[in-house]
Protein backbone atom coordinates (compact mmCIF):
# COMPACT_ATOMS: atom_id res chain seq x y z
CA UNK A 1 0.00 0.00 0.00
CA UNK A 2 0.95 3.68 -0.72
CA UNK A 3 2.04 6.02 1.52
CA UNK A 4 -0.24 8.99 1.40
CA UNK A 5 1.76 12.47 2.00
CA UNK A 6 -0.32 15.24 3.20
CA UNK A 7 0.41 19.06 2.08
CA UNK A 8 0.70 21.67 5.29
CA UNK A 9 -2.72 22.38 4.76
CA UNK A 10 -4.18 19.25 5.37
CA UNK A 11 -1.99 18.66 8.35
CA UNK A 12 -2.65 22.25 9.89
CA UNK A 13 -6.67 20.81 9.16
CA UNK A 14 -6.11 18.15 10.85
CA UNK A 15 -4.40 19.41 13.84
CA UNK A 16 -6.62 22.34 14.43
CA UNK A 17 -9.80 19.88 14.45
CA UNK A 18 -11.86 20.37 17.69
CA UNK A 19 -10.75 17.52 20.04
CA UNK A 20 -13.91 17.20 21.81
CA UNK A 21 -15.59 16.54 17.90
CA UNK A 22 -12.99 14.53 17.01
CA UNK A 23 -13.46 12.07 20.10
CA UNK A 24 -17.23 12.07 20.26
CA UNK A 25 -17.37 10.96 16.37
CA UNK A 26 -15.22 8.05 17.75
CA UNK A 27 -17.39 6.48 20.32
CA UNK A 28 -16.21 8.67 23.52
CA UNK A 29 -18.23 9.67 26.41
CA UNK A 30 -17.90 12.29 28.06
CA UNK A 31 -19.07 14.14 31.24
CA UNK A 32 -20.19 17.97 30.97
CA UNK A 33 -19.14 19.70 34.10
CA UNK A 34 -19.10 23.50 33.57
CA UNK A 35 -16.78 24.09 30.94
CA UNK A 36 -15.02 20.95 31.17
CA UNK A 37 -15.84 17.61 29.48
CA UNK A 38 -14.94 14.73 31.55
CA UNK A 39 -13.95 10.83 29.72
CA UNK A 40 -17.03 8.74 31.08
CA UNK A 41 -14.38 5.80 32.12
CA UNK A 42 -10.83 7.42 32.11
CA UNK A 43 -11.71 10.11 34.56
CA UNK A 44 -8.19 12.03 34.37
CA UNK A 45 -8.83 12.58 30.58
CA UNK A 46 -10.43 16.29 30.80
CA UNK A 47 -11.27 18.30 27.99
CA UNK A 48 -11.20 22.62 28.56
CA UNK A 49 -13.80 23.45 26.35
CA UNK A 50 -12.40 27.14 26.65
CA UNK A 51 -9.30 26.70 25.89
CA UNK A 52 -9.84 23.93 23.64
CA UNK A 53 -6.73 21.95 25.30
CA UNK A 54 -7.16 18.23 26.25
CA UNK A 55 -5.50 16.82 29.40
CA UNK A 56 -4.34 13.17 30.52
CA UNK A 57 -3.67 14.18 34.34
CA UNK A 58 -1.91 10.84 34.70
CA UNK A 59 -0.05 10.44 32.38
CA UNK A 60 3.95 11.28 32.51
CA UNK A 61 4.36 12.79 28.95
CA UNK A 62 2.15 15.25 26.70
CA UNK A 63 -0.24 15.28 29.30
CA UNK A 64 -1.60 18.72 28.07
CA UNK A 65 -2.29 19.46 24.13
CA UNK A 66 -4.19 21.67 21.91
CA UNK A 67 -3.62 19.50 18.70
CA UNK A 68 -5.71 16.89 17.77
CA UNK A 69 -3.31 15.07 15.86
CA UNK A 70 -1.33 14.65 18.84
CA UNK A 71 -4.23 13.19 20.68
CA UNK A 72 -5.34 10.55 17.71
CA UNK A 73 -1.55 9.51 18.00
CA UNK A 74 -2.23 9.20 22.00
CA UNK A 75 -5.70 7.35 22.57
CA UNK A 76 -6.02 5.26 19.17
CA UNK A 77 -1.56 4.43 18.71
CA UNK A 78 -2.08 5.62 15.16
CA UNK A 79 1.19 6.27 12.97
CA UNK A 80 1.08 9.95 12.20
CA UNK A 81 -0.27 9.23 8.43
CA UNK A 82 -2.99 7.29 9.75
CA UNK A 83 -4.00 10.12 12.45
CA UNK A 84 -4.46 12.80 10.08
CA UNK A 85 -6.46 10.15 7.55
CA UNK A 86 -8.92 9.59 10.68
CA UNK A 87 -9.40 12.95 11.63
CA UNK A 88 -9.70 14.35 8.10
CA UNK A 89 -12.26 12.15 7.45
CA UNK A 90 -14.08 12.35 10.57
CA UNK A 91 -16.12 15.52 9.59
CA UNK A 92 -15.39 17.52 12.68
CA UNK A 93 -15.24 21.20 12.90
CA UNK A 94 -11.97 22.52 12.08
CA UNK A 95 -10.41 25.69 14.58
CA UNK A 96 -9.08 28.78 13.16
CA UNK A 97 -5.26 29.30 14.81
CA UNK A 98 -6.43 32.86 15.92
CA UNK A 99 -9.09 31.37 18.32
CA UNK A 100 -5.47 28.81 19.72
CA UNK A 101 -3.83 32.18 20.19
CA UNK A 102 -6.22 34.02 21.75
CA UNK A 103 -6.79 31.18 24.42
CA UNK A 104 -3.11 31.17 25.18
CA UNK A 105 -2.58 34.45 25.81
CA UNK A 106 -5.97 34.48 27.70
CA UNK A 107 -4.67 31.85 30.32
CA UNK A 108 -3.80 33.60 33.59
CA UNK A 109 -1.44 32.97 36.35
CA UNK A 110 -2.25 30.98 39.29
CA UNK A 111 -3.52 33.53 42.23
CA UNK A 112 -3.48 31.78 45.14
CA UNK A 113 -5.99 33.87 46.32
CA UNK A 114 -8.33 34.07 44.14
CA UNK A 115 -8.54 30.94 43.09
CA UNK A 116 -9.17 29.70 46.87
CA UNK A 117 -11.53 30.41 49.08
CA UNK A 118 -10.38 29.87 52.33
CA UNK A 119 -12.14 28.44 55.51
CA UNK A 120 -11.79 30.41 58.94
CA UNK A 121 -10.94 27.01 60.43
CA UNK A 122 -9.73 23.76 59.56
CA UNK A 123 -11.39 21.17 61.69
CA UNK A 124 -12.90 18.89 58.69
CA UNK A 125 -9.43 18.56 56.78
CA UNK A 126 -7.71 17.87 60.50
CA UNK A 127 -10.45 15.25 61.60
CA UNK A 128 -10.44 13.15 57.84
CA UNK A 129 -6.47 13.31 57.24
CA UNK A 130 -6.13 12.47 61.49
CA UNK A 131 -9.12 10.02 62.39
CA UNK A 132 -9.70 8.97 58.45
CA UNK A 133 -6.92 8.82 56.94
CA UNK A 134 -4.83 8.07 60.56
CA UNK A 135 -1.87 10.57 59.91
CA UNK A 136 0.04 11.63 62.86
CA UNK A 137 -1.90 14.48 64.40
CA UNK A 138 0.97 16.22 65.61
CA UNK A 139 2.24 16.15 62.07
CA UNK A 140 -1.17 17.04 60.55
CA UNK A 141 -1.30 20.59 63.01
CA UNK A 142 2.26 21.73 62.29
CA UNK A 143 2.00 21.35 58.68
CA UNK A 144 -1.78 23.35 59.07
CA UNK A 145 0.10 25.85 61.02
CA UNK A 146 2.81 26.24 58.69
CA UNK A 147 0.06 27.17 56.02
CA UNK A 148 1.23 23.91 53.96
CA UNK A 149 -2.61 22.52 54.43
CA UNK A 150 -5.63 24.73 54.20
CA UNK A 151 -9.28 24.15 54.42
CA UNK A 152 -11.49 25.78 51.45
CA UNK A 153 -15.07 26.81 52.11
CA UNK A 154 -16.87 23.34 50.92
CA UNK A 155 -14.49 21.76 53.24
CA UNK A 156 -12.02 20.37 50.88
CA UNK A 157 -8.53 20.25 52.09
CA UNK A 158 -6.09 22.31 50.03
CA UNK A 159 -2.72 21.20 49.68
CA UNK A 160 -0.69 24.06 48.48
CA UNK A 161 2.21 23.84 45.76
CA UNK A 162 5.47 26.09 46.93
CA UNK A 163 7.56 27.46 44.06
CA UNK A 164 11.08 25.21 45.12
CA UNK A 165 13.16 28.10 43.87
CA UNK A 166 12.03 30.44 46.68
CA UNK A 167 10.36 28.06 49.32
CA UNK A 168 8.13 31.22 50.65
CA UNK A 169 4.91 29.90 51.32
CA UNK A 170 3.55 33.26 49.94
CA UNK A 171 4.61 32.55 46.60
CA UNK A 172 1.81 29.47 46.08
CA UNK A 173 2.14 27.81 42.37
CA UNK A 174 -0.51 25.82 42.37
CA UNK A 175 -3.21 23.58 44.44
CA UNK A 176 -4.66 20.08 44.91
CA UNK A 177 -7.98 20.08 46.69
CA UNK A 178 -9.46 16.82 48.18
CA UNK A 179 -12.75 16.89 49.57
CA UNK A 180 -13.40 15.89 53.39
CA UNK A 181 -17.04 14.37 53.04
CA UNK A 182 -17.79 11.75 51.29
CA UNK A 183 -19.78 11.70 48.14
CA UNK A 184 -23.32 9.58 47.75
CA UNK A 185 -22.89 7.41 44.94
CA UNK A 186 -25.60 8.66 42.72
CA UNK A 187 -23.93 11.59 42.69
CA UNK A 188 -20.05 10.42 41.69
CA UNK A 189 -18.81 11.78 38.73
CA UNK A 190 -16.73 8.06 38.89
CA UNK A 191 -17.98 5.39 40.68
CA UNK A 192 -14.62 4.31 42.61
CA UNK A 193 -14.03 7.80 43.96
CA UNK A 194 -15.26 8.61 47.18
CA UNK A 195 -14.34 11.93 47.78
CA UNK A 196 -13.66 14.76 45.66
CA UNK A 197 -10.35 15.33 44.26
CA UNK A 198 -8.65 18.16 41.71
CA UNK A 199 -5.37 19.40 40.52
CA UNK A 200 -6.49 22.95 39.35
CA UNK A 201 -6.47 23.89 35.96
CA UNK A 202 -4.16 26.71 36.75
CA UNK A 203 -1.32 25.26 37.99
CA UNK A 204 2.03 25.80 36.95
CA UNK A 205 3.30 23.29 35.09
CA UNK A 206 5.90 20.67 36.21
CA UNK A 207 5.18 21.45 39.85
CA UNK A 208 3.56 19.23 43.11
CA UNK A 209 2.75 19.41 46.93
CA UNK A 210 6.36 19.09 48.77
CA UNK A 211 7.75 19.12 52.10
CA UNK A 212 10.98 19.57 52.96
CA UNK A 213 12.76 17.97 55.98
CA UNK A 214 15.80 19.88 56.74
CA UNK A 215 15.86 23.24 54.51
CA UNK A 216 19.01 24.83 55.45
CA UNK A 217 21.39 21.97 53.99
CA UNK A 218 21.89 20.75 50.87
CA UNK A 219 19.08 18.04 50.13
CA UNK A 220 20.19 14.62 49.51
CA UNK A 221 17.59 12.51 49.00
CA UNK A 222 14.29 13.56 46.88
CA UNK A 223 11.55 10.93 47.89
CA UNK A 224 8.59 10.50 45.09
CA UNK A 225 5.61 9.44 45.83
CA UNK A 226 1.79 9.62 43.68
CA UNK A 227 -0.49 12.01 46.19
CA UNK A 228 0.27 14.53 49.31
CA UNK A 229 -1.80 11.54 51.68
CA UNK A 230 1.20 9.30 50.59
CA UNK A 231 3.87 11.75 51.56
CA UNK A 232 1.90 12.32 54.85
CA UNK A 233 1.60 8.29 55.48
CA UNK A 234 4.99 7.66 54.78
CA UNK A 235 6.06 10.79 57.05
CA UNK A 236 4.15 9.53 59.82
CA UNK A 237 5.11 5.74 58.98
CA UNK A 238 8.98 7.03 59.61
CA UNK A 239 8.61 9.71 61.83
CA UNK A 240 10.42 8.35 64.66
CA UNK A 241 14.07 8.25 62.24
CA UNK A 242 13.09 11.50 60.73
CA UNK A 243 11.99 13.81 63.34
CA UNK A 244 13.47 12.50 66.54
CA UNK A 245 17.28 12.59 65.19
CA UNK A 246 19.38 15.25 64.53
CA UNK A 247 19.57 16.04 60.52
CA UNK A 248 22.48 17.16 58.97
CA UNK A 249 21.27 16.84 55.12
CA UNK A 250 17.53 17.93 53.80
CA UNK A 251 14.77 15.20 52.39
CA UNK A 252 12.42 16.59 49.90
CA UNK A 253 8.94 14.53 50.07
CA UNK A 254 7.39 15.28 46.75
CA UNK A 255 4.35 14.39 45.51
CA UNK A 256 3.96 13.91 41.53
CA UNK A 257 -0.16 14.31 41.76
CA UNK A 258 -0.35 11.46 39.60
CA UNK A 259 2.70 9.31 37.50
CA UNK A 260 4.26 12.67 35.67
CA UNK A 261 8.24 12.01 35.37
CA UNK A 262 8.28 15.70 34.69
CA UNK A 263 7.11 16.92 37.74
CA UNK A 264 10.27 14.90 39.66
CA UNK A 265 12.97 16.22 36.35
CA UNK A 266 11.82 19.81 37.07
CA UNK A 267 12.05 19.48 41.01
CA UNK A 268 15.21 18.04 40.87
CA UNK A 269 16.71 20.66 38.76
CA UNK A 270 15.57 23.37 41.44
CA UNK A 271 17.20 21.38 43.95
CA UNK A 272 20.36 21.70 42.36
CA UNK A 273 20.30 24.64 41.75
CA UNK A 274 19.26 25.40 45.26
CA UNK A 275 22.57 22.87 46.34
CA UNK A 276 24.84 24.97 44.15
CA UNK A 277 23.46 28.39 45.98
CA UNK A 278 24.36 26.43 49.33
CA UNK A 279 27.78 24.90 48.44
CA UNK A 280 28.94 28.14 47.48
CA UNK A 281 27.49 30.04 50.90
CA UNK A 282 28.92 27.46 52.99
CA UNK A 283 31.79 26.37 50.93
CA UNK A 284 31.53 23.05 50.56
CA UNK A 285 31.03 20.41 47.66
CA UNK A 286 27.95 20.32 45.88
CA UNK A 287 25.27 17.59 46.85
CA UNK A 288 24.34 15.00 44.21
CA UNK A 289 20.99 14.20 45.17
CA UNK A 290 19.49 10.05 45.03
CA UNK A 291 16.07 10.19 43.79
CA UNK A 292 13.77 7.71 45.60
CA UNK A 293 10.77 6.82 44.17
CA UNK A 294 8.18 5.59 46.44
CA UNK A 295 5.05 5.15 44.04
CA UNK A 296 1.96 2.58 44.99
CA UNK A 297 2.83 -1.06 45.04
CA UNK A 298 1.13 -1.87 41.92
CA UNK A 299 1.27 -2.47 38.28
CA UNK A 300 0.62 1.38 37.90
CA UNK A 301 3.66 2.33 40.24
CA UNK A 302 5.82 -0.72 38.18
CA UNK A 303 5.33 0.82 35.14
CA UNK A 304 6.46 4.12 36.33
CA UNK A 305 9.59 2.58 37.08
CA UNK A 306 10.12 1.47 34.16
CA UNK A 307 9.34 4.61 32.68
CA UNK A 308 11.09 6.73 34.84
CA UNK A 309 13.97 4.71 33.95
CA UNK A 310 14.21 4.88 30.70
CA UNK A 311 13.11 8.59 30.72
CA UNK A 312 16.74 8.91 32.44
CA UNK A 313 18.37 7.41 30.07
CA UNK A 314 16.76 9.70 27.32
CA UNK A 315 18.47 12.79 29.36
CA UNK A 316 21.31 11.60 29.39
CA UNK A 317 21.92 10.59 32.45
CA UNK A 318 24.30 8.69 33.55
CA UNK A 319 24.08 4.65 33.86
CA UNK A 320 26.31 5.03 37.10
CA UNK A 321 23.87 7.58 38.20
CA UNK A 322 21.16 5.27 37.46
CA UNK A 323 22.53 2.56 39.05
CA UNK A 324 24.04 4.65 42.40
CA UNK A 325 21.46 7.21 42.66
CA UNK A 326 18.33 5.93 41.49
CA UNK A 327 16.64 3.68 44.24
CA UNK A 328 12.97 2.12 45.31
CA UNK A 329 11.29 2.35 47.90
CA UNK A 330 7.72 0.73 47.65
CA UNK A 331 4.98 -0.20 50.31
CA UNK A 332 5.17 -3.92 50.82
CA UNK A 333 2.52 -5.53 53.02
CA UNK A 334 3.05 -7.29 56.25
CA UNK A 335 -0.34 -9.31 55.84
CA UNK A 336 0.40 -10.21 52.25
CA UNK A 337 3.09 -9.12 50.27
CA UNK A 338 1.58 -9.45 47.03
CA UNK A 339 -1.03 -7.00 47.90
CA UNK A 340 -1.12 -3.85 45.65
CA UNK A 341 -1.22 -1.20 48.35
CA UNK A 342 0.01 2.61 48.55
CA UNK A 343 1.36 4.04 51.52
CA UNK A 344 -1.46 5.22 53.36
CA UNK A 345 -3.13 1.60 53.06
CA UNK A 346 -0.04 0.27 54.94
CA UNK A 347 -0.50 2.79 57.41
CA UNK A 348 -3.92 1.82 58.14
CA UNK A 349 -2.67 -1.68 57.95
CA UNK A 350 -0.18 -0.76 60.44
CA UNK A 351 -2.28 1.02 62.69
CA UNK A 352 -4.69 -2.25 62.48
CA UNK A 353 -1.88 -4.68 63.58
CA UNK A 354 -0.34 -2.36 66.59
CA UNK A 355 -4.30 -2.15 68.17
CA UNK A 356 -4.14 -6.40 67.50
CA UNK A 357 -1.23 -6.44 69.27
CA UNK A 358 -1.56 -4.20 71.98
CA UNK A 359 -5.29 -5.90 72.94
CA UNK A 360 -3.35 -9.41 72.83
CA UNK A 361 -0.81 -8.02 75.27
CA UNK A 362 -3.73 -6.76 77.54
CA UNK A 363 -5.13 -10.46 77.92
CA UNK A 364 -2.21 -11.56 78.77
Amino acid sequence: MAIKYFNKEEINHARNTDILEYLLSKGENFLKQGNYYRHAEHSSWVYDNRKKVMYFNKEVTNYATNSCITVALKVYQFNFNEAVTDILSSGAEILLEERFEKDKLAKPMFDYKREVKEDINTNAAFDYLVNKRQLDAQLVEQLIKAGLIRQDNHQNIVFKYLNRETNQLHDVVGVELRGSRLIPEEKRIHPNRPYFLMQHELNQPDTGFYIQLSPRFQTAELKVFEAPIEVLSYLTIKKDCLFHQEQRQNIDFLSMGGLKQSVVFEHYKKIMLQNRLLATQKKEAVTIPTITLCVNNDEGGQKFIERFTRFLQEQAFSESFIQQKLKIELPVSQVNETLAIDYNDLLQERKGLSTITVREEGLQ
